[in-house]
């Protein structure tokens, strides 16, 4: 055992008392303190730590020996592991111990220890304050167990070719470093140890802005080693397959000398910055010939190996099955990107999948996709054979699918759950190991989804016996009404995986923009496709009624259900204005309307093909006006309480080295989509030549 040291007082912004009660208490009294102490060569990271986390209030400071005191000790032999012993509690000799087998162990079980009290940390720049704190817990499920991570990489993608909050990883700043520093703390808090960032191609075409990105990066990277994380660095292979500004490697497939590019680009990216991974993707809906793929990747990999040895290399298997993506290579017939198994060996598949579109079950033509058969099947086949492979999904898919509508999607927390569970089963009843590796594609977090990826860290840490016992953990601080509402979220999130999923009617609840709806017409496909109001206010009688039958009577349905959830979490206890209760009333809000906004309008567009201008088709339309307005109150509320620091960014249009020149929220702002829908229903059913917004993204 290595003697401890001092290291910090923890400064706790509630009173210290029993069970939270329902409402928050008018006079909390003064915070409690903490001192912690802990080995000499923990301190840099536990520094951080505390100088990271709000609340409790965390300074490094001498403190008075009778003060409650957690003693964090190197006394376990093991890979972020730790176990919490409960010394004493008597008054005035409050003591606790995080015994752990790293620093990261230390940091997961300071957190462990505190969330126990009734602490939580949902969000980087804002996490959650209890109403009490209960420092008498004595939990025999916290107290005693050992916990180790059940998966060796439990990992995240920061979308940053997106305008998300984490854009600033990517963007010089001192507030853009601190925001990634609060970002870093989140994640560890979560349990996650693999953190990724996508490089964009601004610093290729700006040497200046490339030597002021340097610093920035180099600073990320050492600050995320000394929490003991490792950090990677996502790039794109080809600038012909290049449609997000995305930093990539070749301008040409063929060239004279690829290696002698690629080094020229990665010195810009690599030199003097420290990844740890180098992530490669090929683009989407284009592709190159299977030699030509096979050589470039493999060069990559040869240089890579030059310019830092230690440096991995992992490659994503992308999704897309349109014939144009279909290729042969050694007599097999498979997806383009699935030619990543030919490549050099030492690199490491991603296997991607996309939306909330779970392993084993439909797809829902996503990208061409009626399901994800064939990566769900080369994951196994790399598990049985004793091989590496990550699996990759998606915690949201903000282009007109999900937060942009804007919806609130638990959903993707059942799934990602579902993923990982059936993997398990299935490694389990073969006799093999089970997937150990694990990065969620994250893109935004608000509109609740940051539930997504906090949650499936803490899944890839220790699975569940259910998915809906993440939600139990993170409202109970909240009593009786916080356990209402994560039952509710979980109803929701099963009541969208029959709906959206199961009877395929997540189309009809996503949004559409113009350049989407070009597309197809082009055969590129990236959402569920679905039909033009005009196409149903077509059908014949026959037709109608099918429609009416399979589409629009399951949307009312859905409808309805949603409105029971929101009644039910009105109904719960809990304080509708505490920012995390009202964050998930605004979410099943928004679904609850949005649901009824859909049943409506595909009613209209069915019934049009019933009675036309003089039948129930103008009336249904003069509906969606109520709806609308309805979801203009929800979306400004929940857009004035907004979690990250720097709202307006999210929000408004404004430059920025991506693609898109707006905040991620700025359609779920305006109700583009929804918009864009009563203005095509209105040419349907009213004859208007008012032309519908594009809500191009």
């Amino acid at each position: 055992m290595r003697p401890p040291r001092l290291l910090a007082l923890l400064t706790l912004a509630a009173a210290c008392t029993g069970d939270a009660p329902a409402t928050p208490p008018p006079d909390a009294g003064p915070p409690p303190e903490f001192r912690v102490e802990a080995p000499a060569g923990w301190l840099p990271p536990l520094r951080d730590y505390a100088a990271e986390t709000l609340r409790p209030r965390l300074g490094v400071a001498s403190g008075a020996a009778t003060l409650p005191t957690i003693r964090v000790l190197h006394d376990l032999d093991c890979r972020e592991c730790y176990r919490l012993e409960r010394l004493s509690v008597a008054a005035g000799s409050r003591a606790w111990a995080v015994h752990a087998g790293d620093a990261l162990g230390a940091q997961y079980g300071l957190t462990h220890l505190l969330e126990g009290f009734g602490f939580r940390y949902f969000h980087p720049t804002a996490p959650a304050r209890p109403w009490s704190v209960a420092l008498d817990v004595d939990d025999p499920a916290l107290f005693g167990p050992q916990f180790a991570p059940e998966q060796r990489v439990r990992g995240m993608q920061l979308h940053t070719l997106h305008p998300i909050e984490a854009l600033d990883f990517w963007t010089p700043g001192e507030r853009s470093l601190a925001n990634a520093k609060a970002v870093i703390d989140w994640f560890v808090k979560n349990r996650g140890n693999y953190l990724q960032v996508v490089a964009l191609d601004d610093i290729q075409r700006q040497p200046d802005l490339a030597e002021a990105w340097r610093p920035h990066a180099r600073a990320i990277v050492a600050y995320a080693h000394r929490r003991g994380l490792r950090m990677g660095v996502g790039i794109q292979l080809f600038g012909r397959s290049n449609l997000q500004r995305a930093f990539d490697l070749l301008d040409q497939e063929n060239v004279a000398d690829p290696r002698a590019e690629m080094r020229a680009r990665l010195r810009v990216l690599m030199d003097d910055v420290g990844w740890d991974v180098i992530n490669l993707s090929f683009g989407e809906f284009s592709g190159s010939t299977p030699d030509t793929f096979i050589a470039r990747v493999n060069d990559l990999r040869a240089v890579v190996a030059e310019l830092s040895p230690s440096t991995e290399v992992s490659a994503t298997v992308h999704v897309g099955d349109s014939p144009s993506q279909r290729v042969e290579h050694q007599g097999q017939s498979l997806l383009y990107y699935f030619l990543v198994r030919f490549t050099d060996p030492t690199i490491i598949p991603w296997v991607h999948t996309v939306m909330y579109y779970p392993l084993n079950g439909p797809a829902g033509g996503a990208y061409h996709h009626a399901d994800f058969d064939e990566h769900r099947d080369y994951i196994l086949e790399r598990l049985r054979a004793g091989q590496r492979v990550a699996y990759f999904p998606e915690s949201a898919y903000w282009i007109a699918f999900d937060n942009s509508v804007p919806a609130y999607l638990p959903v993707y927390v059942r799934t990602r759950y579902d993923d990982l569970a059936g993997l398990r089963a299935t490694a389990r009843a073969g006799g093999f190991a089970d997937l150990s590796e694990h990065i969620l594609f994250s893109s935004g977090w608000e509109w609740g989804y940051w539930q997504t990826d906090a949650a499936v860290l803490r899944m890839g840490f220790r699975l569940p016996a259910r998915w809906g016992d993440v939600m139990d953990d993170f409202f109970s601080p909240w009593g009786d009404g916080g356990r209402t509402v994560a039952r509710q979220i979980t109803r929701l999130g099963d009541l969208q995986h029959d709906a959206l999923i199961t009877r395929a009617l997540g189309p009809y609840l996503a949004g559409r923009e113009a350049v989407l709806d070009a597309g197809e017409g082009l055969g590129i496909v990236a959402q569920p496709p679905r039909p033009s109001f005009a196409s149903v206010g077509a059908l014949d009688a026959a037709g109608s009624a099918a429609f009416l039958r399979d589409v629009v009577a399951p949307l009312q349905q859905h409808a309805t259900d949603t409105e029971g959830v929101l009644a039910a979490v009105t109904a719960s206890g809990a304080d509708l204005g505490d920012p995390w209760i009202a964050e998930v009333r605004d979410g099943v809000a928004v679904d609850a309307l949005r649901a009824r906004f859909a049943a409506v309008a595909w009613e209209a567009a069915a019934r049009f093909g019933e009675g036309g201008r003089a039948g129930a088709a103008p009336a249904l339309v003069a509906q969606l006006d109520e709806l609308l307005a309805g979801a203009r109150v929800v979306v400004a509320r929940r857009h004035r309480a907004l979690h990250w620091n720097d709202p307006e960014r999210l929000l408004t249009r404004g430059r920025n080295p991506t693609f898109y020149q707006h905040g991620y929220l700025f359609y779920a702002g305006s109700l583009c989509f929804w918009e864009r829908e009563r203005v095509q229903l209105q040419a349907l059913v009213n004859g208007s030549t008012a032309a519908p917004p594009g809500c191009v993204l």
